[in-house]
């Protein structure tokens, strides 16, 4: 259902298309915004028109999750003199934060975008991750508000504990949080003011907290975990703030989350390609991954594809694309919905989900105004 009325597909178990939702001013220099889902089509190259339109209460710089076949939207904020904010705050600061929750039933489109509970605590672009019927939302809030956790079959958000002996004050979330979905935790990697970055495990049975690696370095936007093996991009050029994927020279950096050891990443072809470090990763499935990013001062989305797999120890990778992929988009602010095999949707009667299996929860990642033209 959620691929007839989001534009999902996907051909052999690897996804043809990425969800994402943008806001768009409306009235030049009102304030006003809104918020349409649309698919980019990774084939051709082709992003649709507005699927569905939020409420008019949604908020740019909101995040969103998938969790079976319902869509969550939550945060967001309204900028100074906003007529359209929904509690009025007009003549607040330069901008509020503000902590509504909308769900979105896929097997009942007819009934449009319905509120749910509200966060405790209103959030700017929540880094989120949905997991085990629960949705986490880590960070976005300026009174320093850790966590909160919804569980979608009970009545409201709860508080998430703090990770013991870690100093909040000196210490933020980073972007994206990954579920592991085999062994039921969810990776929190913390910056730290000068250092060390540690990355922590968060148990969703037990609910408890467990410490990786206290010293695990560095993290990017570009993050992704598949099969045990976390991928991510490092060492950007200081200038453009760009990483490089060549046969060459590889940005790309692969780490086992279950033997806790670092692997080779090797190029099986000649690829080069610049993308920003702010940029997205999403896997497609079956080793496919794509790097996605919109360039705000062009309008434009650019993507391109890898194809990575696990042989002897080593990563492989080979290039998808011929070359990079550019869409006309104009938005003020943007954000993916991209699925893998952990991260599934049901679709239409008569077909099955990626891979032909059942829905968890679906990563997001948002796009800063830090583009690569």
């Amino acid at each position: 259902m959620m691929s007839r009325v989001f534009g999902m597909r996907e051909r052999d178990g690897v996804a043809e298309t990425l969800l994402l939702f943008a806001s768009k001013r409306i009235e030049k220099g009102k304030g006003y915004f809104r918020i349409d889902w649309h698919s980019l089509n990774l084939e051709t190259a082709e992003i649709s028109e507005a699927l569905s339109t939020m409420p008019p209460k949604a908020r740019s710089g909101a995040s969103a999750v998938a969790l079976g076949n319902r869509v969550y939207l939550f945060g967001g904020d309204c900028v100074r003199m906003d007529p359209t904010c929904p509690d009025g705050k007009i003549n607040s600061n330069r901008f509020h934060s503000h902590n509504y929750v909308f769900c979105f039933d896929c097997e009942h489109p007819d009934r449009g975008w319905k509120e749910a509970p509200s966060m405790l605590h209103p959030r700017l672009r929540p880094v989120s991750v949905a997991a085990k019927g629960k949705i986490y939302a880590f960070e976005g809030s300026r009174l320093a508000h850790f966590a909160e956790v919804f569980d979608v079959s009970g009545s409201g958000w709860k508080p998430l504990s703090i990770p013991p002996d870690l100093d909040m004050y000196t210490r933020r979330v980073s972007s994206p949080v990954l579920f592991d979905s085999p062994r039921s935790r969810i990776f929190v990697h913390f910056q730290t003011i000068g250092g060390p970055n540690p990355l922590y495990a968060y148990h969703v049975d037990g609910e408890s907290w467990e410490c990786l690696d206290e010293a695990f370095g560095a993290w990017s936007y570009a993050t992704a975990l598949v099969d045990g093996v976390l991928y991510y991009l490092t060492d950007p050029d200081e200038e453009t703030a760009a990483c490089l994927l060549s046969d060459q020279r590889c940005c790309l950096q692969a780490y086992d989350v279950v033997e806790k050891e670092w692997l080779p990443v090797k190029w099986l072809s000649k690829f080069s390609v610049w993308v920003p470090k702010r940029c997205g990763l999403y896997h497609l499935g079956k080793g496919h991954f794509c790097f996605a990013w919109h360039a705000t001062l062009l309008d434009v989305f650019k993507y391109r594809k890898i194809s990575v797999c696990k042989n002897s120890g080593e990563i492989h990778v080979t290039g998808v694309s011929e070359s990079l992929h550019t869409v006309p988009f104009a938005a003020d602010w943007c954000e993916f919905i991209a699925l893998n095999e952990d991260q599934r949707i049901t679709c239409e009667e008569g077909h099955k989900g990626i891979d032909g299996k059942r829905v968890d929860p679906v990563g997001v990642c948002s796009f800063e105004p830090a583009d690569l033209h």
